[in-house]
């Protein structure tokens, strides 16, 4: 039994948001999501964006467990679906340690997310 507002493990609706996340189209998203951030952490991005900024040397701290990362991605082995959702929402929470003014171990999260993948 899910907890309430939670969905059911069993359900279609689950199995199709497993399979969302862990389709090769959403890990190609992930995988160039992540390589852009370490290029625009470098220096290599858009002057002028409208994305949030990003914590420069977290990211470069971390950029072994990215490239880690994005070589699993692509990789032909199946990935979790439980390691894309935490990749997924590490990227999108602009108040996470991705981002500039955001907290957070980034290494340690990301190393997480590797070992659900």
């Amino acid at each position: 039994m899910a907890a309430v507002g939670g969905v059911a493990p069993d359900s279609d609706a689950y199995a199709a948001h497993c399979a969302r996340l862990t389709s090769t189209a959403e890990r190609e998203a992930v995988a160039r999501a992540l390589r852009r951030i370490v290029r625009d952490a470098r220096g290599r991005g858009p002057l002028m964006s409208s994305r949030v900024p990003l914590h420069v040397p977290n990211i470069a701290a971390a950029e072994d467990v990215i490239d880690e990362i994005t070589l699993r991605l692509h990789s032909p082995r199946m990935v979790g679906a439980r390691g894309m959702a935490r990749l997924r929402v590490l990227l999108a929470d602009g108040t996470g340690p991705v981002y500039r003014y955001g907290r957070g171990d980034l290494v340690g999260r990301l190393r997480a997310a590797l070992a659900e993948l």
